[in-house]
């Protein structure tokens, strides 16, 4: 583990861990020059020459939105070497009012954050500086995105299993799901169900059975046995888990009627896979989608060379009942897609 700071006054302090041992360096400067600790050092005289060189400051806003804020890495990096080859986790950059830390590898750097003269945000470290942008939420940092931890849902095991528990959280983006019925590459959204202390963890074409323990207030760990992966709540009530961000899915919050039309109204979903549409003249076999449609509580359901229209029942949170001028159907909701009729619709 290496540790760097640097720092404003004339003092900077290098641990580095190596071997069986530390190596503390301390180099006092007067006040006029800096020197780095590392690589063969490097030394700049100051000058008192202050007329083109404006004192870079913190301003009020820019502490009120980072002061107190961790972001973490959005991918899965190295985090060192162990025995058995390299570990892999989550960098990680954490500010206070006039501080920011930023954790990667095996290595932890801390520095001071400001505005440069052109209002550009910049962190300043040992002998370098590391310009970022992003807002209260997220950051572009050394050209990664880093997302902003929440610490506000959950301090013990009790309150983590009481926020999650009953809850779906859906991928923000859609991610590989399998193949289709036709062998191409079928696209959905990965999911997350709480239960009591399990969580189903829904990846590909696979489910994922799990225990969720507490980390500490920001974390949780996932342990199926064989592995163990860090979950992280964001902001805005997000996850981060595995470089897959996830949110709340409002699917889950179905308890009646009117929050089942809400959910529905205005939506289109579309087959996940090619259905037939029809007989040509010449004997072909057509294929396509086939769609549904719903405004308020009615809907259009388009399939083969059909349209036919009715209107929807809440049964359950996560069934309601097609009405259909001849007959009824009993209609799944799986996170975000609907089994209609044995056949899967994607939210479009």
């Amino acid at each position: 583990m290496k540790i760097a700071y640097a720092v404003s006054t004339s003092l900077i302090i290098l641990l580095t861990g190596c071997g069986g041992g530390t190596n503390v360096s301390i180099d006092s400067t007067d006040a006029g020059s800096q020197t780095t600790g590392e690589g063969g050092g490097e030394t700049t005289d100051g000058t008192d020459d202050q007329t083109d060189v404006e004192t870079p400051a913190t301003p009020d806003d820019l502490i009120a939105m980072f002061a107190g804020a961790t972001f973490v890495s959005q991918e899965t990096l190295e985090t060192g070497p162990i025995p058995t080859g390299v570990s892999m986790g989550n960098w990680s950059v954490s500010f206070t009012s006039d501080t920011v830390e930023w954790r990667y590898s095996d290595v932890i750097e801390v520095g001071t954050y400001a505005q440069d003269s052109n209002a550009n945000m910049v962190a300043s470290f040992s002998g370098r500086d590391i310009p970022f942008s992003g807002n209260g939420t997220t950051i572009t940092w050394n050209e990664r995105t880093y997302l902003r931890l929440d610490d506000s849902f959950f301090d013990d095991q009790e309150s983590l299993v009481s926020h999650y528990d009953g809850s779906i959280y859906t991928s923000v983006e859609e991610l590989d799901i399998g193949e289709n019925a036709q062998g191409g590459l079928a696209m959905g959204r990965w999911s997350v169900r709480f239960e009591g202390n399990e969580l189903d963890l829904r990846i590909q074409d696979t489910v994922q059975r799990a225990g969720y323990n507490y980390a500490n207030d920001s974390a949780f760990n996932i342990d199926s046995g064989s592995a163990t992966t860090t979950a992280y709540a964001l902001v805005g009530d997000q996850l981060l888990i595995n470089s897959v961000v996830y949110e709340l899915d409002s699917i889950s919050q179905f308890d009646s009627q009117e929050s089942l039309v809400a959910y529905l109204d205005g939506t289109s979903y579309q087959s996940a896979g090619l259905q037939q549409t029809g007989t040509a003249v010449d004997g072909v076999v057509g294929v396509g989608h086939w769609y549904l449609n719903f405004t308020r509580n009615t809907f259009t359901w388009d399939h083969t060379v059909v349209q036919e229209a009715g209107t929807y029942i809440y049964q359950t949170g996560d069934s309601f009942t097609a009405i259909l001028a001849d007959r009824e159907l009993n209609i799944e909701l799986d996170q975000r897609d609907i089994i209609w009729d044995g056949v899967r619709y994607v939210k479009q």
